[in-house]
């Protein structure tokens, strides 16, 4: 797609802003719909280019996230960017706005991370004390700085002495994140490391992989 010549000319801080920002605002869209150059979208895709239309038009300038842009942004100019309007509500609007709105006032790294883009520098930091694993240091990271924006803590689960998280939007921004970090060229290894995505498109595919199976083949009778 044209528009993504322009995210990519951010350079990688760049991207990861945009990335985090995608990623936090994508959930059950419900029938909303979007249009963009006269093509009509839905669900994930018609969120991932209302996202775009939101960073381009509101929250960046040359460098990527301007962090002054996304304080000033108000309700009215996201119902706007997202088109949505008494014939075509989006689920949770309010919520993301407000979600979005916190990650300008929580998300800060020893008290120097202005932008979702700023984890490199810390990532890059760390990359010593994790072993050289790229993955695991991102994990930890992006876990460790979003999690206090939403009211409520995501899933956390204890393994092995690990807390693990499986809120799936924490983890796709995990692996966005680390598809970037590839696209400019950083190794990023052990990846199977990383727990899989609580998204229920995987479930078939766990179950056919025997990743998962059932305690009772009876229940794969049941709809």
């Amino acid at each position: 797609m044209k528009y993504l010549h322009t995210i990519e000319e951010l350079g990688l801080k760049g991207i990861i802003d945009f990335v985090v920002i995608s990623c936090l605002l994508d959930a059950g869209a419900g029938n909303w719909k979007y249009t963009y150059e006269n093509k009509t979208y839905d669900r994930s895709e018609g969120l991932a280019i209302a996202s775009y239309v939101l960073f381009k038009d509101y929250l960046s300038d040359n460098n990527g996230l301007n962090i002054n842009k996304l304080n000033d942004l108000d309700f009215i100019k996201f119902l706007n960017a997202f088109q949505v309007n008494d014939k075509n509500p989006l689920i949770g609007v309010e919520s993301r706005y407000e979600v979005l709105k916190s990650l300008s006032k929580k998300m800060k790294i020893k008290g120097k991370f202005d932008r979702p883009g700023d984890i490199i520098d810390v990532l890059f930091t760390d990359l010593e004390n994790c072993g050289k694993k790229i993955n695991s240091c991102t994990a930890k990271n992006i876990f460790k700085n979003l999690m206090s924006i939403w009211p409520v803590n995501p899933d956390i689960y204890t393994y092995n002495n690990t807390r693990i998280p499986f809120w799936k939007l924490l983890q796709w921004t995990t692996y966005s994140v680390i598809d970037a970090l590839e696209k400019h060229h950083h190794e990023v290894i052990d990846q199977d490391e990383l727990t899989g995505l609580s998204e229920y498109r995987n479930g078939g595919l766990l179950l056919d992989s025997k990743v998962y199976t059932l305690k009772n083949d009876v229940n794969l009778e049941k709809e």
